[in-house]
């Protein structure tokens, strides 16, 4: 849906896709980047990422108006989650975490830390 409401950016069909591309930075961001030039780290694992847009490329996808488009992708695709989760019988199922109820949706994302050292 990202790229879809993203089309307009992209008119000749050539290039990166810009929903891609705005994929790429969100991966950054849940990732702990706070610059758009954490994008190499990325780039370095290809074999996991794929190809991954340029710093230029991004910065050009940020440059321009391109706020109101991520909203609106972003909007779509919660409204279909939401439309999905309420076909579903019963709608979306309360979770519990520390002895209570938590209403709405809830992601768990797992991690793991690795501990590193070196003299």
């Amino acid at each position: 849906m990202i790229s879809m409401g993203m089309r307009p950016r992209s008119p000749r069909g050539t290039g990166r896709d810009p929903g891609r591309v705005a994929v790429d930075l969100a991966v950054i961001l849940a990732g702990g980047g706070e610059i758009i030039t954490d994008l190499a780290v990325l780039r370095d694992q290809g074999e996991v990422f794929g190809p991954v847009a340029s710093t230029p490329t991004a910065w050009r996808l940020l440059a321009d108006s391109v706020l109101a488009r991520l909203r609106s992708a972003r909007s779509r695709a919660w409204e279909t989650a939401w439309l999905q989760a309420a076909e579903m019988s019963g709608g979306i199922t309360t979770a519990r975490a520390g002895g209570r109820e938590l209403p709405g949706l809830v992601l768990d994302i797992d991690a793991t830390l690795i501990t590193c050292h070196s003299e």
